[in-house]
């Protein structure tokens, strides 16, 4: 009866630490499934290149070490980063209205920032307004071509709304 005892508990360490290992995997961007997970200080290093943990929780301010999941489409992924996962400079690929991205940002843990907030936003083209037929009602606009479909937070002053388009799914 010893004996398996023994072994339940050695195979219950094994199950531990195995499970620790595989929830231990680096955060980061994964450019097969086309996400990023992690927190925001990861993003800044990994995006933004800035290793200096100040300069990175200056940039990204008090959502620093908040949890992040980004996800983007095919086509996002073709038109901003290329085939070699590096962002472009100008000689981006054709945007298409299959192009989108979508981040969560949580910081509703002891540690965080006290707020989430979620955006889906979407290739819309120019002109980047009403009058285009890829425009959803009730999104905005923003960096020229793109429309935010949906937007909304949730902090310590309560739950607001900046965009809900409508459809507020992806694509054209």
């Amino acid at each position: 009866m010893k004996n398996k005892k023994t072994l339940f508990g050695l195979v219950l360490v094994a199950s531990l630490m195995l499970a620790t290992t595989v929830i231990a995997k680096p955060a980061g961007y994964n450019w097969k499934a086309l996400v990023f997970v992690g927190t925001g200080m990861q993003y800044c290093q990994q995006k933004l290149g800035i290793t200096d943990k100040v300069a990175c929780e200056t940039a990204i301010g008090e959502d620093a070490d908040d949890h992040l999941v980004m996800k983007w489409s095919q086509a996002w992924h073709d038109a901003v980063f290329g085939p070699d996962n590096t962002r472009y400079s100008g000689d981006e690929s054709p945007w298409t209205t299959d192009a989108w991205v979508n981040n969560q940002w949580n910081g509703m843990f002891p540690g965080g920032s006290g707020r989430s907030y979620h955006s889906k936003i979407v290739w819309v083209g120019t002109p980047c307004d009403n009058t285009n037929p890829n425009w959803r009602d009730g999104g905005y606009c923003i960096w020229g071509q793109m429309e935010v479909i949906h937007k909304q937070r949730t902090g310590p002053t309560g739950h607001w709304w900046a965009a809900h388009g409508i459809p507020a799914g992806y694509g054209a």
